[in-house]
């Protein structure tokens, strides 16, 4: 009876509930690290540095004799002629570089809107510029895999993102499947859908 009594002081002081103790406090909840360089640092931090010297010297070598072939290519001549003139006219430059950067960011409001609205990421709106930075910095990650639609390379340095902004990585690959599903397949079918209705 004394070996009872006192394992049940013991555990009424460690808190355990239904021993009539004070309930041991919760852990708190994880939230998304904020140091002010963290967004800028996660393709360095989350991918060591000697297989990315590897992996980026062999898609070097394997992008040269590709990009010898493709700077001779008459399409490659087309663009530089467009872009020549393009310079020329500073007012249609600046329409086409302020609607790529509308575009981008927009991509970037419905990544982090889309991890905002996966349960677990414990992600809060005062993150939003967090998660808009992270994404930037991972889509250059991603594309500079020569992946079609940088399917797979995105998805993974996305990921990738988050796990080193302190989100797990359960709640990180939902996020980014959702945010991918939303931007990148959900625009397929109407996209086929306009491209038969244009060629009929």
């Amino acid at each position: 009876m004394e070996t009872i009594a006192a394992g049940a002081d013991s555990a009424a002081s460690a808190g355990l509930p239904g021993t009539g103790g004070e309930a041991a406090p919760l852990p708190p909840v994880r939230r998304i690290r904020r140091p002010a360089a963290a967004a800028l640092l996660i393709a360095a931090g989350s991918v060591p540095p000697v297989p990315l010297a590897i992996a980026a010297g062999v898609l070097l070598a394997a992008a040269v004799p590709c990009g010898r072939r493709a700077a001779r290519s008459a399409a490659a001549v087309r663009a530089v002629e467009g872009l020549t003139d393009l310079c020329r006219r500073p007012r249609a430059l600046l329409v086409v570089l302020a609607g790529s950067a509308a575009t981008t960011f927009t991509l970037g409001l419905a990544f982090a809107l889309s991890v905002l609205a996966v349960p677990g990421t414990a992600a809060a709106p005062s993150d939003l510029l967090v998660l808009v930075a992270a994404y930037l910095v991972a889509a250059a990650a991603g594309s500079a895999v020569p992946a079609p639609g940088g399917i797979g390379s995105t998805e993974a340095a996305l990921v990738a993102a988050l796990v080193a902004l302190g989100i797990t990585a359960g709640p990180a690959l939902h996020a980014v499947l959702l945010f991918r599903a939303v931007t990148f397949w959900a625009p397929v079918p109407l996209g086929l859908l306009a491209f038969r209705t244009l060629r009929r």
